[in-house]
């Protein structure tokens, strides 16, 4: 998902109105300096063992002078040239599959230009060693140079597959499915034998030859009176072999499989395509790890943990505990005071993540039945107040503390004890000890950090950490665009750190401030990607970190030479999930409110109103099929007819929504009341019958399309 026209300055500029930016222009005066270039890549290791990202980065805006045609590359397939900004560019290379080499990249003088027309006059060069060799353990089910040839048939317009030598870049024979005409579905069936799937082994992968990219691949399943569902491989199909992967759903374990199934470009009518699979392997389960615990505290360090006793708890110390525990302890000694009488013991960073937020500690109780209380701090954040999961004993013994969700990102760095909260103390001694954050990571010690952005699973699907609670302002917002009360869904974004050090990037972008870490990015279709009409692609996140007095945004653009009817089925988009990728209950509320707007030339001119559709979705459900995000989905179609760019604000009834497709025990009649109680995406869709071919940019020759989208909130009505 990436990739100059003339109009760029002018689009970039008006679809980040939120950005200050100080020069939308530019002109040649009498520059004279060449440009020059320095190319980079994201591997520090010595070699490289999967994609390589190279960055040019020039010394002055060129313009769109440089196109992925004035990059030489050897040793790797190249994919999309994507410019970041003026000076930067990017290019994902792939390096040649199940072999070592060296990738080498070229720009030779005289390919670009600065905005006075000065040339460059020299070359500039990079490399980068690789080893793609696998090294996998799985279990091989067709490598096609079997010493009996596995029996194989090709079916309803695949009747002309083979297995026969693959392509340069292969290893001996493979499975070349020929698709010619026939049906949409045209494939290859194999016979492999028992294919035992369990539930931590259920991923199959095979290397895969395409002439295109952008395929999709699908591959099934199938046995005497079985058959699995059909799945789309999870990488993005490119030009030559590579490896891709299908996760099984976990449905599909414990059938008797014994056929591999291969559907390449599921849905097209073939055309004399050759598509070629080798390799096919059920790969090893992944290994167990046996967790790590993180000690937090012991109160043995040798530099004592700083610590303070308040409310009645002041003469708290750090001693040596009762018999049976192990050197010293945090002894509060709770006399008066208030009820809530604690003491706090500064640790550093606790890195709460979705699947590692529970603390320990041993604990010794002079009474049985005491309720034990803990809670976290940071610089202006506090968790809940958690209760031990256990029951308290008199004496030594660990409890544990699960945290909440919703805590996960915060910048925590200090643990509050509040032992027999909600009682006044009398001078009872509790100690505790040995706190550890349960098979967590490395705590760094002595301070904070925002922790804004860093997602506890820049993977993670929609819904997967379970419910959350949805945070509420507590005081207005953006002007009059949120009121004390309304709920945040997401209400600023940040992105990965790019080469002008602003956290504009895609790569595990997230909400961000009040309602954070949940995931968010954009997608679009092959045929957008792909197209020669094409002329340029971008798109990068505008949040407060980086321009405290703007309206926080994420978006993408397209620059298009006609005809539109290329596109009239096509579609791009933009999506935000809850926070921490969790679910939220919004049925009690009356509307969804939302900023939204794009380049001028779509979004302000008053002879084109492009209509665009929400979708809100549920939590993901494994195996479903019924929708293109694998949950279920409601829509409402809505006219983007403001003319006031970052301003506009649109406001949809949570009433009167279509159902998408229903997935796991939702149905027609109950989906939407199930997505509003367990909310897990946001999605604005822009269909190719809305692209922008009205208002032509000042070259005279392209258009341009995209979408900003700002705050989400939900409102009484």
């Amino acid at each position: 998902m990436k990739n100059s026209a003339k109009s760029f300055s002018l689009s970039a500029c008006a679809m980040a109105v939120t950005l200050l930016v100080s020069a939308c222009g530019g002109g040649a005066g009498t520059d004279t300096v060449v440009p020059t270039l320095a190319i980079t890549d994201d591997v520090s290791a010595a070699t490289a063992t999967g994609v390589v990202n190279f960055t040019f980065t020039f010394s002055e805006d060129v313009g769109s002078s440089f196109v992925v045609e004035d990059v030489v590359v050897t040793g790797g397939t190249v994919g999309t040239l994507t410019k970041v900004n003026a000076t930067s560019y990017t290019l994902a290379v792939t390096p040649t599959a199940n072999a070592t080499g060296t990738i080498g990249v070229n720009v030779a003088s005289s390919k670009y230009t600065d905005l006075a027309f000065n040339a460059n006059t020299a070359a500039s060069t990079a490399s980068q060693d690789f080893n793609t060799v696998s090294t996998a353990t799985g279990t091989v089910l067709a490598s096609f140079d079997e010493p009996t040839p596995l029996v194989f048939v090709g079916f309803d317009g695949g009747e002309g597959s083979a297995i026969a030598a693959g392509p340069a870049g292969g290893s001996g024979n493979a499975l070349k499915i020929l698709r010619s005409g026939g049906q949409v579905w045209a494939g290859a069936k194999v016979g492999v034998g028992s294919i035992n799937l369990t539930a931590d082994n259920r991923t199959i992968s095979a290397r895969v030859y395409s002439p295109t990219a952008g395929t999709r691949m699908v591959l099934k399943l199938e046995g005497t009176g079985v058959a699995s569902a059909e799945v789309d491989a999870t990488e993005t199909v490119s030009i030559g072999w590579q490896t891709l992967t299908w996760v099984m759903p976990s449905a599909e374990v414990g059938k008797a499989f014994v056929d591999v199934v291969m559907l390449p470009n599921l849905g097209t009518l073939g055309a004399g395509e050759a598509y070629y699979f080798d390799d096919i392997t059920l790969d090893a389960p992944p290994p167990t790890v046996t967790p790590v615990d993180t000690v937090l505290a012991t109160f043995d360090e040798a530099t004592p943990l700083v610590f303070v006793g308040f409310d009645g708890g002041e003469g708290s110390a750090i001693a040596a505990g009762p018999a049976g525990g192990s050197g010293n302890a945090l002894k509060i000694l709770r006399s008066g005071g208030q009820v809530w009488a604690g003491a706090k013991v500064g640790v550093g960073s606790i890195n709460l993540t979705a699947d590692n937020r529970t603390i320990s500690a041993r604990v010794y109780s002079p009474t049985a039945g005491t309720r034990m209380v803990l809670k976290l701090e940071g610089t202006g954040v506090a968790s809940a107040e958690v209760d031990a999961t256990e029951t308290v004993s008199i004496g030594w013994q660990t409890l544990t503390w699960v945290m909440p969700s919703a805590e996960v990102g915060k910048a925590f760095v200090d643990v509050v004890m509040l032992p027999n909260l909600g009682t006044l103390g009398a001078g009872e001694s509790y100690y505790f000890d040995e706190i550890k954050l349960v098979g967590g990571g490395a705590a760094t010690g002595g301070g904070g950090g925002t922790g804004g952005g860093v997602t506890p699973n820049p993977t993670a699907a929609p819904g997967s950490a379970g419910p959350v609670a949805i945070p509420l302002l507590t005081a207005t917002y953006l002007g009059d665009f949120g009121a004390v009360g309304n709920a945040v869904f997401a209400g600023d974004y940040i992105g990965s750190l790019d080469s002008n050090g602003n956290r504009a990037g895609w790569a595990s972008a997230t909400t961000n401030g009040l309602a954070s870490n949940g995931n968010i990015g954009y997608f679009q279709d092959a045929v957008l990607e792909q197209s020669s009409q094409k002329l340029e692609e971008n798109g990068w996140v505008a949040g407060l970190t980086d321009n405290a007095g703007g309206v926080p945004s994420f978006f993408r653009y397209f620059i298009l030479k006609g005809p539109s009817a290329t596109f009239a089925n096509s579609y791009m988009g933009l999506y935000a999930n809850a926070p921490n990728n969790g679910t939220v209950d919004v049925s009690s509320y009356g509307s969804i409110k939302f900023r939204l707007w794009g380049p001028a030339e779509m979004y302000q001119q008053g002879n084109f109103n492009p209509s665009l559709e929400m979708k809100l979705t549920g939590p993901k459900v494994d195996g479903c099929t019924a929708t293109g995000s694998g949950a279920t989905e409601i829509k409402k179609t809505f006219v983007a007819n403001q003319k006031i760019g970052a301003a506009s604000t649109y406001t949809l009834s949570l009433a009167g929504w279509t159902v998408v497709g229903s997935c796991g025990t939702d149905t027609a009649g109950t989906a939407v009341a199930s997505v509003l109680s367990k909310l897990a995406q946001v999605v604005v869709v822009v269909p190719g019958t809305s692209f922008n071919f009205t208002n032509i940019n000042s070259d005279n020759i392209s258009y341009t399309t995209g979408v900003n989208l700002g705050p989400i909130i939900f409102t009484a009505n």
